[in-house]
C-alpha cells in the first residue's frame, strides 16, 4: 500500500495544498495529512477503511491522516474531485473556537469517526448555489497557488477558512435536519467535548481522569468510548495533537527543542523525543534540519 508524505505536497512547509483529480481507479493508499475531498461530477465508491461507500457529485468529507482509502468510479465513469490537502496547524484557535466549530468540528474529526456505524450517512452533499460558492472558492485557491503572487499563503489560508465556514454551517444545518437518533448525538457531544478539552488544555499536565470530570463520565466509559470511535486512546489524541503543534513550532521559530517541548507540558525531554520519533520517524532536529533544508532549495 502506498504511503503518502506531507514533504511530497507541502511547499515551504505551508501545510495547505489543493490538488484537483480526474480518477479512474485508484489503488488503496494512505498520508500522514488531513485531506477534504470534493466531488465535482462523476459517480463511484470510495473504499475506506474496511467498507465501501458509494459518492456522486456534491458530494464533500474528511479522510483522516493514516486512514486507508481507494476509488473505483461506476463502469464508463470518470471521477472529478479536488483534495484539499491540510494539516491541522492552518487552521487558527479563533476559527476552532468561533461559533462555527460546532459544524467544523463534526465535518473534520466526527463525522470520520462515525462513519461506518452511520453508512456514510452524514457527509456533506451540496446542490445548486452553495456548490457553484464552494467550487467558485476552490478554484481561487487553485489559482493563488498556481500563480504564487506576493501574499499567496495568507489568501490561501483566508479563503480555505472562508470554505471551512460555509461548508460546516451546511454541515451542521444538514445534521440538525437528519434525524440524528438520541444516543449517537450524546456519543458525538462526548466524543467533541473531551476532543475540545484536550485542544484547550494541550499545554498542561491532562490526565483521563480531568477529560473525565469535563464531560461528567467515568474515566473507563469515556476511554472505552473515546477508543471506540477514534480508534485512538485519548491520552494518544493528546500526543497527536501536541505534536501537530511543535511540528510548526519548530519551523516558525529558533527557540530551543527542550524550550518548546517544555512549552506543550513535557517536562521529560526524553519522554518527548520518544514520543516526536513515533510520530515523525525522526528526532526534533532532525525534523527541523530536513524539512527548512527544503524550504531553501524550493
Amino acid at each position: 500500500m502506498q504511503h503518502l508524505i506531507s514533504a511530497n505536497y507541502f511547499r515551504d512547509t505551508f501545510p495547505l495544498f489543493v490538488a484537483p483529480a480526474r480518477h479512474g481507479m485508484v489503488a488503496s493508499h494512505y498520508h500522514d495529512f488531513f485531506e477534504l475531498v470534493y466531488v465535482i461530477s462523476g459517480s463511484g465508491m470510495h473504499a475506506i477503511g474496511t467498507a465501501s461507500y458509494p459518492i456522486h457529485a456534491g458530494d464533500i468529507y474528511v479522510i483522516s491522516p493514516n486512514e486507508p482509502h481507494a476509488y473505483y468510479p461506476i463502469e464508463g465513469q470518470q471521477l472529478n474531485i479536488i483534495n484539499v490537502l491540510f494539516q491541522p496547524e492552518i487552521l487558527d484557535d479563533s476559527l476552532l473556537n468561533s461559533s462555527a466549530q460546532i459544524g467544523l468540528t463534526g465535518l473534520l474529526y466526527l463525522e470520520p469517526l462515525f462513519r461506518v456505524e452511520s453508512r456514510f450517512a452524514h457527509r456533506l452533499n451540496v446542490q445548486g448555489v452553495l456548490a457553484y460558492r464552494i467550487e467558485q472558492l476552490l478554484n481561487e485557491m487553485q489559482n493563488e497557488q498556481d500563480e504564487r503572487l506576493p501574499g499567496y499563503e495568507l489568501i490561501l489560508k483566508n479563503t480555505f477558512c472562508n470554505l471551512l465556514i460555509l461548508i460546516s454551517r451546511a454541515y451542521e444545518k444538514q445534521l440538525q435536519k437528519s434525524g440524528i437518533n438520541s444516543e449517537f448525538s450524546r456519543r458525538h457531544a462526548v466524543v467533541e467535548a473531551a476532543m475540545r478539552y484536550i485542544e484547550t488544555h494541550h499545554t498542561e499536565s491532562v490526565s483521563l481522569a480531568d477529560v473525565a470530570q469535563h464531560t461528567a463520565m467515568s474515566a473507563s466509559r469515556l476511554a472505552h468510548l473515546f477508543k471506540q470511535h477514534t480508534r485512538r486512546s485519548l491520552i494518544s489524541y493528546l500526543h497527536e495533537y501536541r505534536i501537530n503543534r511543535v511540528s510548526a513550532d519548530l519551523l516558525e521559530s529558533d527557540a530551543p527543542v527542550s524550550e518548546l517541548a517544555k512549552r506543550l507540558g513535557y517536562s521529560d525531554l526524553r519522554f518527548f523525543y520518544r514520543v516526536f520519533r513515533r510520530y515523525r520517524a525522526c528526532s526534533p532536529t532532525e525534523y527541523r534540519q530536513r524539512f527548512r533544508k527544503n524550504q531553501v532549495t524550493t
